[in-house]
């Protein structure tokens, strides 16, 4: 397992400080201007990560917790290597007695009378139908362990029917319930709820907003995630005629309106929302040229240099994007000059590259946007 602390040259209890300096000398080493031959591209992805886990209190306690596991593993694996070659000294012990005794039979059978070998048949016939026996009681727990499987299995079955017949029951009790409640019957509840399913399938998925606003996704599993002022937040989610409720852990309860026509339209905090495939932000898939309206066009090289065109300028970055879809960007000297979390999506017409932007005037993070250039 890597040891973080030796990788950046720092003590156990290294302060946060001491940490962040380390980091800043670790990646003026081994930055990409400064180096050939080396992948400096995985080395600053294995340097900001040890940074970010160990700058982080809960992942450093149990990144440590992990390492002290880590060297207990080791001795145990010590100690089985040990056992191991005890065991083979004894098994290379046991054969040379082993041949030992075969040597010593054979000296006995030239020197014995024959009547002895009328004995040592008669012990080979005891042992054979001892073994008779043997066969007889494995057939038997054979027979034992096959009848306890078509047990399992039968009342694996049945318990399955139960639960179906509990869960229809549920859904016979759910529909009667949104017919007394909209005073319909039987059947107009049916299919009012078929239409609620209906939307609740189409709506999970990545979604984008219209505007400036962050990307909301709703998940297989009822969550709805959020990005408030690019803090992601995940919530829960639950579908009643055209309105989607998102509730929190406080049992705070906010709206969607949602229809589906030819096509499922959202709106949420102001702001209306389309669907888009969302797709993984890697190095490499964002490699490219990116222009967006009223701002300098940037550019990704795929292995670790992101170039700014400013105008006749052009200004150079090393760049990472890391699994929890962070973009990170430094200068020669390791300076993080920008860090935002990313979004790479595909529409019905171009591919897209979304991120935090600076602050505007009311102090708020809203949302660039990128087009790729072809």
């Amino acid at each position: 397992m890597l040891n973080y602390y030796e990788r950046l040259g720092v003590s156990k209890d290294a302060t946060n400080d001491e940490i962040n300096s380390a980091f800043r000398r670790n990646a003026r080493k081994f930055h990409a201007d400064s180096n050939d031959g080396i992948n400096a591209d995985a080395l600053m992805r294995e340097l900001i990560h040890i940074r970010d886990t160990l700058l982080d209190k809960d992942k450093r306690r149990q990144y440590d917790a992990t390492l002290g596991n880590a060297n207990s593993k080791n001795n145990t694996n010590k100690e089985k290597e040990d056992l191991r070659r005890q065991a083979e000294e004894l098994f290379r012990e046991k054969e040379a007695y082993k041949w030992k005794a075969e040597q010593l039979k054979r000296e006995r059978d030239n020197n014995i009378p024959p009547n002895v070998h009328v004995v040592e048949k008669t012990v080979v016939k005891v042992v054979r139908r001892g073994g008779c026996i043997s066969r007889t009681i494995s057939t038997i727990v054979f027979i034992f362990v096959i009848t306890l499987f078509v047990l399992n299995w039968v009342t694996s079955r049945e318990l399955t029917r139960e639960r179906e017949a509990e869960r229809e029951q549920e859904r016979i009790e759910y529909i009667t319930g949104i017919a007394e409640t909209y005073q319909i019957s039987f059947e107009e509840a049916e299919q009012k709820l078929a239409e609620m399913e209906k939307l609740e399938n189409a709506i999970i998925g990545f979604w984008r907003a219209s505007g400036d606003g962050f990307p909301i996704i709703f998940t297989e599993d009822g969550e709805f995630i959020f990005y408030e002022n690019g803090v992601k937040q995940t919530h829960s989610f639950e579908v009643v005629d055209s309105n989607v409720y998102i509730v929190n852990e406080d049992g705070d309860v906010r709206t969607i309106r949602a229809s589906v026509t030819s096509r499922v339209n959202l709106r949420f905090d102001g702001d209306h929302f389309t669907k888009a495939t969302l797709l993984e932000a890697t190095n490499e898939s964002i490699v490219g040229k990116w222009n967006r309206p009223i701002a300098f066009p940037i550019e990704f090289d795929g292995g670790s240099t992101m170039i700014r065109h400013e105008g006749w300028r052009e200004l150079f970055f090393t760049y990472v994007v890391t699994n929890d879809n962070m973009l990170i960007v430094t200068d020669k000297d390791g300076n993080i000059e920008f860090e935002s979390m990313i979004f790479l999506i595909e529409t019905a017409d171009e591919e897209q590259l979304l991120g935090r932007s600076v602050l505007d005037s009311l102090g708020r993070k809203l949302v660039d946007f990128y087009h790729r250039v072809e």
